[in-house]
């Protein structure tokens, strides 16, 4: 359980790192958001969730912590903060769940107003903004316990796993216009202009 939270801790010093490039990567023109290749991963009942530890980048974040070599020291540290924002982080996913199945039920009420809605909309953004701050500490409380020459490696070990993942990432950007002008070409309004040229 510690190597999977410090784990945790690091891939997330990662992901934010890759936000902006993240937030750039729209679907193609007159592709919906969430519709294509992942759709086939997905069912009625949301999308298909990986089972704990089959993540293709966590076995890397884990070869990165062990590169840091953190002493018990920093361990029980860490550990201590973790527990005091567990009951925490407990409670506002709770929360989180209630108000999104609110949200939920609200889309699809016709009594519900515009304001009513944007409303729930703003109360499920301020908890997944509590959350996402409470992980910003732990990446903060992780590097504040580094020493000098673990920071110096969690850089570099932090550089060439943000260059992977742009590479994973533009890879997957190249396949999926590669599906998408697939499902163009056999469209059925495509294969009719072509057969009339």
């Amino acid at each position: 359980m510690k190597k999977q939270f410090f784990g945790l801790l690091l891939a997330g010093l990662i992901t934010i790192s890759l936000a902006p490039q993240m937030a750039s990567a729209q679907p193609p023109d007159n592709q919906q958001p969430g519709m294509g290749m992942h759709q086939k991963h997905s069912g009625m009942g949301g999308p298909h969730k990986m089972k704990p530890g089959t993540h293709k980048h966590h076995g890397g974040m884990i070869g990165m912590l062990q590169k840091l070599n953190l002493t018990e020291e920093q361990k029980n540290q860490l550990k201590a903060k973790k527990e005091a924002s567990k009951t925490q982080m407990e409670g506002i996913r709770n929360q989180l769940k209630t108000e999104r199945q609110k949200l939920m039920e609200q889309m699809f009420d016709p009594d519900v107003s515009k304001a009513q809605l944007l409303n729930q909309q703003d109360k499920v953004s301020n908890l997944q903004n509590q959350i996402h701050r409470i992980r910003i500490e732990g990446i903060a409380d992780l590097k504040a316990t580094l020493t000098p020459e673990q920071k110096a490696i969690l850089k570099q070990e932090a550089a060439q796993h943000q260059q992977k993942m742009q590479q994973r990432m533009q890879l997957f950007q190249e396949k999926r216009q590669q599906h998408y002008h697939k499902k163009q070409q056999a469209s059925p309004d495509n294969m009719y202009n072509q057969s009339h040229k």
